[in-house]
């Protein structure tokens, strides 16, 4: 019979001794909203960032794109500007008073290219001659 008057009043005593206690169910609470408050600022965080970067990289992309039709019309319109400039010249060309004449054979000048003979031993600059001897080269 006395022990339970002593249980009774010890564990009167913890809960009294200190009436501000904070359980330890409701401290778990507190920390699991803690650490799930610092999860989702970081999963939001990141999605703005991914979301950002794809934004970004579409606009880039985006540019790059207009940039690349303007470089090819630019190249459409100087190929056509350069073929209708050799027709022009052609036809210049062929008008008689152009001055210009057709290329005569018999006024060429044709050049004999010249004979390449092959170095002297003594200009060979590096190794000697691999020697008949059979070893192997990898080792």
């Amino acid at each position: 019979k006395t022990t339970e008057p002593r249980k009774n009043q010890a564990t009167r005593n913890q809960s009294t001794s200190n009436p501000w206690a904070i359980p330890f169910w409701l401290r778990s609470l507190v920390k699991a909203q803690t650490v799930s408050s610092f999860a989702t600022f970081l999963l939001v965080g990141a999605a703005l960032f991914i979301y950002g970067s794809t934004v970004y990289y579409q606009q880039q992309w985006g540019t790059s794109f207009r940039e690349l039709e303007s470089l090819r019309r630019q190249e459409r319109k100087l190929t056509s500007t350069n073929e209708s400039l050799k027709t022009q010249f052609s036809k210049q060309a062929e008008e008689p008073g152009s001055g210009l004449v057709p290329p005569n054979l018999k006024q060429m000048i044709f050049l004999k290219p010249t004979p390449v003979k092959p170095p002297e031993s003594e200009e060979i600059i590096g190794e000697e001659p691999p020697t008949s001897d059979n070893r192997p080269v990898g080792y």
